[in-house]
Protein backbone atom coordinates (compact mmCIF):
# COMPACT_ATOMS: atom_id res chain seq x y z
CA UNK A 1 0.00 0.00 0.00
CA UNK A 2 2.73 2.60 0.82
CA UNK A 3 4.93 2.07 -2.42
CA UNK A 4 1.71 2.15 -4.26
CA UNK A 5 1.19 5.66 -2.67
CA UNK A 6 4.64 6.48 -3.11
CA UNK A 7 4.42 5.87 -6.97
CA UNK A 8 1.31 8.03 -7.19
CA UNK A 9 2.78 10.73 -5.19
CA UNK A 10 6.09 10.49 -7.28
CA UNK A 11 3.71 10.08 -10.89
CA UNK A 12 1.80 13.51 -9.79
CA UNK A 13 4.92 15.57 -8.96
CA UNK A 14 6.73 14.85 -12.39
CA UNK A 15 3.28 15.85 -13.92
CA UNK A 16 3.22 19.17 -11.76
CA UNK A 17 6.94 20.00 -12.21
CA UNK A 18 7.26 18.94 -16.37
CA UNK A 19 3.63 19.76 -17.01
CA UNK A 20 0.27 18.13 -17.97
CA UNK A 21 0.71 15.98 -20.99
CA UNK A 22 4.29 17.19 -21.63
CA UNK A 23 5.42 13.06 -22.36
CA UNK A 24 8.34 12.03 -24.78
CA UNK A 25 11.16 13.06 -25.17
CA UNK A 26 11.94 15.48 -22.74
CA UNK A 27 9.82 13.31 -20.06
CA UNK A 28 12.70 10.27 -20.52
CA UNK A 29 15.46 12.77 -20.53
CA UNK A 30 13.76 14.23 -16.89
CA UNK A 31 13.97 10.83 -15.40
CA UNK A 32 16.89 9.51 -16.58
CA UNK A 33 18.67 12.92 -15.08
CA UNK A 34 16.54 12.96 -11.59
CA UNK A 35 17.49 9.35 -11.26
CA UNK A 36 21.11 10.25 -11.34
CA UNK A 37 20.37 12.76 -9.20
CA UNK A 38 18.17 10.62 -6.71
CA UNK A 39 20.89 8.13 -6.68
CA UNK A 40 23.29 10.54 -5.52
CA UNK A 41 21.51 11.70 -2.65
CA UNK A 42 20.64 8.98 -1.39
CA UNK A 43 24.43 8.16 -1.57
CA UNK A 44 25.61 10.96 0.35
CA UNK A 45 22.86 11.08 2.86
CA UNK A 46 23.18 9.47 6.42
CA UNK A 47 21.01 8.30 9.60
CA UNK A 48 22.70 10.19 12.68
CA UNK A 49 22.24 8.86 15.96
CA UNK A 50 23.00 10.64 19.00
CA UNK A 51 24.13 8.69 22.02
CA UNK A 52 23.38 10.83 24.78
CA UNK A 53 25.58 11.66 27.74
CA UNK A 54 22.55 10.19 29.78
CA UNK A 55 22.47 6.88 27.19
CA UNK A 56 19.26 7.93 25.31
CA UNK A 57 19.01 7.93 21.69
CA UNK A 58 18.44 10.76 19.50
CA UNK A 59 17.92 10.26 15.85
CA UNK A 60 18.34 12.78 12.94
CA UNK A 61 19.80 13.12 9.25
CA UNK A 62 23.26 13.82 7.75
CA UNK A 63 24.86 14.38 4.48
CA UNK A 64 28.53 14.64 3.05
CA UNK A 65 29.68 17.82 1.19
CA UNK A 66 33.39 17.85 1.85
CA UNK A 67 35.65 15.26 1.76
CA UNK A 68 39.89 14.92 2.12
CA UNK A 69 41.08 11.39 0.82
CA UNK A 70 38.07 9.26 3.03
CA UNK A 71 37.51 12.02 5.69
CA UNK A 72 34.44 13.31 4.72
CA UNK A 73 32.50 16.48 6.84
CA UNK A 74 29.01 15.95 6.68
CA UNK A 75 26.51 18.86 7.48
CA UNK A 76 23.27 18.11 9.76
CA UNK A 77 21.18 20.63 12.41
CA UNK A 78 22.31 21.92 15.27
CA UNK A 79 19.58 20.64 18.15
CA UNK A 80 20.65 16.98 16.84
CA UNK A 81 23.97 17.00 18.65
CA UNK A 82 23.79 20.48 20.99
CA UNK A 83 22.07 22.77 22.92
CA UNK A 84 22.38 26.38 23.91
CA UNK A 85 23.78 27.41 27.14
CA UNK A 86 22.16 30.98 27.09
CA UNK A 87 23.37 31.71 30.65
CA UNK A 88 26.89 31.87 29.44
CA UNK A 89 26.07 32.68 25.70
CA UNK A 90 27.95 29.18 25.06
CA UNK A 91 26.66 25.84 23.13
CA UNK A 92 26.91 22.42 25.27
CA UNK A 93 27.19 19.63 23.60
CA UNK A 94 24.82 16.69 24.13
CA UNK A 95 26.39 13.88 22.66
CA UNK A 96 28.45 10.93 24.59
CA UNK A 97 29.23 9.75 20.59
CA UNK A 98 27.99 10.06 17.25
CA UNK A 99 27.44 7.44 14.57
CA UNK A 100 26.16 7.46 10.74
CA UNK A 101 25.11 5.02 8.85
CA UNK A 102 26.09 5.29 5.65
CA UNK A 103 23.39 3.02 3.30
CA UNK A 104 25.53 2.42 -0.20
CA UNK A 105 25.31 -0.84 -1.18
CA UNK A 106 25.27 -2.14 2.04
CA UNK A 107 24.74 -0.49 5.37
CA UNK A 108 27.47 -0.05 7.53
CA UNK A 109 28.29 2.51 10.25
CA UNK A 110 31.08 4.69 11.49
CA UNK A 111 31.86 6.95 14.52
CA UNK A 112 31.72 10.77 13.82
CA UNK A 113 33.36 13.85 15.91
CA UNK A 114 32.02 17.57 16.13
CA UNK A 115 33.78 19.90 14.10
CA UNK A 116 31.66 23.00 14.63
CA UNK A 117 27.66 24.24 16.15
CA UNK A 118 25.97 26.71 15.56
CA UNK A 119 23.89 28.79 18.15
CA UNK A 120 20.27 28.26 17.44
CA UNK A 121 19.13 31.42 19.84
CA UNK A 122 20.45 33.55 16.63
CA UNK A 123 18.78 31.10 13.91
CA UNK A 124 22.32 28.75 13.36
CA UNK A 125 20.57 25.50 13.66
CA UNK A 126 23.53 24.27 11.94
CA UNK A 127 26.54 21.98 12.95
CA UNK A 128 29.40 20.13 10.89
CA UNK A 129 30.54 16.99 11.50
CA UNK A 130 33.57 14.65 10.18
CA UNK A 131 33.99 11.07 9.93
CA UNK A 132 36.71 8.42 8.17
CA UNK A 133 35.14 6.10 5.98
CA UNK A 134 36.45 2.63 4.33
CA UNK A 135 34.79 3.95 0.96
CA UNK A 136 34.15 6.39 -1.32
CA UNK A 137 30.59 8.17 -1.09
CA UNK A 138 29.20 11.51 -3.43
CA UNK A 139 29.33 14.62 -1.91
CA UNK A 140 26.50 17.28 -2.32
CA UNK A 141 27.21 20.64 -3.84
CA UNK A 142 26.09 23.51 -2.13
CA UNK A 143 23.97 26.26 -4.33
CA UNK A 144 25.67 29.15 -5.49
CA UNK A 145 21.65 30.87 -6.89
CA UNK A 146 18.96 32.12 -4.64
CA UNK A 147 15.80 30.12 -3.95
CA UNK A 148 12.64 30.96 -5.54
CA UNK A 149 8.90 30.61 -4.62
CA UNK A 150 7.98 26.92 -5.92
CA UNK A 151 11.05 26.13 -6.30
CA UNK A 152 10.83 21.57 -6.52
CA UNK A 153 13.24 19.43 -4.76
CA UNK A 154 14.27 16.35 -3.51
CA UNK A 155 15.13 14.99 -0.44
CA UNK A 156 16.07 11.59 1.14
CA UNK A 157 15.97 11.72 5.38
CA UNK A 158 14.95 9.15 8.52
CA UNK A 159 11.68 10.80 9.86
CA UNK A 160 9.96 8.70 12.39
CA UNK A 161 6.74 8.23 10.24
CA UNK A 162 6.72 8.40 6.25
CA UNK A 163 6.73 6.72 2.87
CA UNK A 164 10.16 5.38 2.53
CA UNK A 165 13.19 7.61 2.63
CA UNK A 166 13.07 9.21 -0.69
CA UNK A 167 10.81 12.74 -1.01
CA UNK A 168 9.81 15.63 -2.74
CA UNK A 169 8.80 18.90 -2.46
CA UNK A 170 8.51 22.60 -2.74
CA UNK A 171 8.94 25.75 -2.01
CA UNK A 172 6.07 27.16 -0.07
CA UNK A 173 7.02 30.36 1.42
CA UNK A 174 10.26 32.57 1.45
CA UNK A 175 11.36 34.96 4.54
CA UNK A 176 9.46 32.47 6.96
CA UNK A 177 8.20 34.46 9.89
CA UNK A 178 10.41 37.38 8.81
CA UNK A 179 13.84 35.57 8.93
CA UNK A 180 15.84 34.01 6.16
CA UNK A 181 14.13 30.24 6.60
CA UNK A 182 11.85 28.69 4.15
CA UNK A 183 9.05 26.80 4.78
CA UNK A 184 8.11 23.75 2.98
CA UNK A 185 5.63 21.75 1.57
CA UNK A 186 6.57 18.07 1.59
CA UNK A 187 5.01 14.76 0.06
CA UNK A 188 4.95 11.52 2.25
CA UNK A 189 6.14 12.66 5.48
CA UNK A 190 3.79 12.42 8.17
CA UNK A 191 6.01 12.66 11.04
CA UNK A 192 9.57 14.74 9.68
CA UNK A 193 11.25 14.10 13.58
CA UNK A 194 14.54 12.67 12.62
CA UNK A 195 14.74 14.27 9.11
CA UNK A 196 16.46 17.40 10.98
CA UNK A 197 19.22 17.96 9.03
CA UNK A 198 18.93 16.77 5.99
CA UNK A 199 19.33 17.96 2.46
CA UNK A 200 16.62 20.04 0.48
CA UNK A 201 18.23 19.16 -3.09
CA UNK A 202 17.24 21.42 -5.95
CA UNK A 203 15.32 18.88 -8.50
CA UNK A 204 17.09 20.60 -11.95
CA UNK A 205 20.85 21.32 -10.17
CA UNK A 206 21.43 18.64 -7.89
CA UNK A 207 22.60 20.88 -5.70
CA UNK A 208 21.97 21.48 -1.66
CA UNK A 209 19.98 24.91 -1.47
CA UNK A 210 19.05 24.31 1.90
CA UNK A 211 19.02 22.39 5.62
CA UNK A 212 15.49 20.69 6.96
CA UNK A 213 15.62 21.58 10.73
CA UNK A 214 12.12 22.15 12.07
CA UNK A 215 8.66 21.19 11.70
CA UNK A 216 5.42 23.27 11.80
CA UNK A 217 2.93 22.22 14.61
CA UNK A 218 0.58 20.98 11.79
CA UNK A 219 2.92 18.57 10.53
CA UNK A 220 2.12 19.57 7.07
CA UNK A 221 4.98 21.87 6.26
CA UNK A 222 8.57 22.01 7.18
CA UNK A 223 11.12 24.54 8.10
CA UNK A 224 14.73 24.75 6.31
CA UNK A 225 17.62 27.03 6.36
CA UNK A 226 19.37 28.52 3.18
CA UNK A 227 22.60 27.13 2.33
CA UNK A 228 23.59 30.74 2.03
CA UNK A 229 23.43 30.98 5.43
CA UNK A 230 25.09 28.11 6.47
CA UNK A 231 28.46 29.09 4.04
CA UNK A 232 28.11 32.15 6.07
CA UNK A 233 28.40 30.19 9.35
CA UNK A 234 30.88 27.92 7.84
CA UNK A 235 33.15 31.18 6.99
CA UNK A 236 33.15 32.66 10.43
CA UNK A 237 33.93 28.94 12.27
CA UNK A 238 37.14 28.44 9.29
CA UNK A 239 38.71 32.22 10.11
CA UNK A 240 37.86 31.85 14.51
CA UNK A 241 35.37 34.90 14.21
CA UNK A 242 32.34 33.12 15.39
CA UNK A 243 31.10 34.55 18.17
CA UNK A 244 29.53 31.22 20.08
CA UNK A 245 32.28 28.85 21.50
CA UNK A 246 31.58 25.12 22.87
CA UNK A 247 31.32 24.97 26.84
CA UNK A 248 34.43 22.85 28.30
Amino acid sequence: MQKARWILQSCLFIIFITGCGRLGVRESALRSRNRIIEKNVFSATGKLITIKKDGKRYGCTAFAYKRSNYVYRFITAAHCVASDDRENKKIKILSKSLIIYIENKSSKKYKARVVAVGYKGINDDLAILEAKLDRHIPILALAEDKISHWQSYVNVSYPTSADGNLFYGYVDQLNYDGSEDILLKIIGVYDPRGASGSAIVDFYSGKVIAILVAMRADRQRVIAIPISRFKRFEAKIMNGTYKYSISK
